[in-house]
């Protein structure tokens, strides 16, 4: 497993990169918490209205996004209940 940390300046660019991964079916959607509908009933532009809002809540924080990407090797089968625990 590779792990890779990015603070982004745009919480659009994280989300555009991991909605594409996932519509392309080479990422999955591990967990989700927090929002109002299920994650499956939102689209690109809830989402982002979402994290904007969560945002604008600390105007202090100068980076406010932080992207991590965990990278599998191909023979690394994990099932989804146990990267979600």
């Amino acid at each position: 497993m590779v792990a890779r940390i990015t603070f982004p300046a745009s919480i659009s660019e994280t989300l555009n990169y991991n909605e594409h991964k996932v519509q392309k079916g080479v990422a999955i959607c591990v967990a989700e918490n927090n929002f109002l509908l299920p994650i499956t009933a939102m689209n690109f532009y809830h989402k982002l209205d979402w994290f904007n809002q969560r945002n604008k809540l600390n105007e202090r924080a100068t980076t406010k996004t932080m992207h991590v990407s965990l990278n599998f090797s191909p023979s690394e089968n994990f099932p989804v209940d146990k990267l979600n625990s």
